[in-house]
């Protein structure tokens, strides 16, 4: 997708990524709270 210039693609993609990025750490988070 950046190869091809496709900007609009990129984009929409890395806000896709940064959505499971949080998603991610909010459940690691809670495992580390459950883990003590």
């Amino acid at each position: 997708a950046i190869d091809a210039k496709d900007y609009e693609k990129v984009s929409s993609l890395q806000l896709e990524l940064s959505k499971y990025m949080k998603e991610i750490r909010q459940l690691y988070s809670d495992y580390k709270k459950n883990i003590y």
